[in-house]
């Protein structure tokens, strides 16, 4: 789901792609023959704060939106249908929640939403898989909900913050690594990993430490990392 922001961002990068490429065939710019070679190498602490995002954008996706259903269901004694209209309203909800945190992106700035998110994190998931450890449907919905938004506060900001990090000629390489690197180590084994852990530890609650030290680590990489790029044109990022 991409907010307001993140599109207008994404719709400015195909034109100035398309203005490189011309400048390219003209000879007035050179063509980047390696471009990935070259986000390793110039860019590598741009596309490590983009990994770190990305991190709590991809675990906090698959823990909250995905792999609840099944948390709740086998470690927490909630019937299938409840735990799964739990899960419905907190998405339907996601949907307006991340349009809203996008605009407030705008105003304050990625760098203060990401690590806000992070903050966030660190200290609801806790309380929030407690409340879910009761098993009542109304304390459940809050949990989520409380879950949601703030993953909403992160989830807004990451495809326009990966565009707006890179110049031109290593914009959709930049964002692909980082994202795709991201996802593979963090996201696609969010569930398998909140699952071997509590199976290892017997503790219900090791899904919510998981995210506190993907949070952690996170927050401390994009603390010395990241920087604002959102008010500068996307044709002037060096």
């Amino acid at each position: 789901m991409r907010s307001i922001s993140t599109s207008r961002t994404m719709s400015t990068t195909l034109p100035l792609y398309e203005e490189h490429e011309e400048e390219v065939e003209e000879n007035t710019v050179p063509e980047v023959e390696h471009p990935t070679r070259l986000v390793f190498t110039k860019y590598r602490k741009r596309l490590l704060s983009s990994i770190a995002a990305t991190m709590v954008n991809s675990v906090g996706f698959y823990l909250v939106l995905t792999y609840l259903p099944t948390y709740l269901t086998q470690y927490a004694g909630v019937n299938a249908g409840d735990a799964q209209l739990a899960t419905d309203i907190a998405l339907l909800a996601y949907i307006f929640i991340v349009l809203a945190a996008g605009k407030v992106s705008d105003i304050i700035g990625r760098r203060r939403m990401m690590l806000g998110a992070c903050l966030i994190f660190i200290l609801l998931s806790v309380p929030g898989f407690l409340m879910l450890n009761t098993a009542s449907l109304p304390i459940i919905i809050v949990a989520e909900l409380m879950l949601c938004i703030t993953l909403s506060i992160n989830d807004s900001n990451i495809a326009c913050y990966q565009a707006e990090m890179f110049p031109t000629e290593v914009r959709y390489t930049g964002a692909a690594l980082g994202s795709n690197i991201a996802y593979v180590l963090f996201g696609g084994t969010a569930s398998m990993m909140a699952t071997a852990l509590i199976d290892f530890t017997g503790n219900g609650m090791a899904p919510a430490y998981y995210m506190m030290g993907i949070c952690i680590i996170a927050g401390i990489i994009l603390w010395f990392t990241a920087h604002d790029y959102n008010g500068i044109e996307l044709h002037d990022i060096k």
